[in-house]
């Protein structure tokens, strides 16, 4: 099982960036770690992690934030491709 971590692109926002990009999992994956060698951001204010499912039900992730790690876990990511954005210094 693993994950697919991906960086779509970043701006610029006052003194903060965005970055944002896609993942994928693998069926039994519960867990989408983005580190600052995905994002390359230290200081976090803000941070969204989800999964397209194209219906309802979708499955809302547990986000915690340490040191620059955003840790989003789900209960079963059942393969499952998602979308995530960061934003920081």
């Amino acid at each position: 099982m693993a994950i697919t971590i991906t960086v779509g692109g970043s701006t610029v926002q006052g003194n903060h960036r965005k970055v944002w990009g896609t993942f994928t999992s693998a069926t039994g994956d519960s867990a989408v770690s983005l580190t600052a060698s995905n994002h390359g951001l230290n200081y976090i204010v803000d941070c969204s992690v989800s999964i397209d499912t194209g219906g309802i039900n979708t499955p809302n992730p547990l986000i915690a934030i340490s040191n620059g790690t955003i840790t989003a876990t789900f209960q079963d990511t059942k393969g499952y491709s998602g979308r995530w954005s960061v934003e920081g210094r």
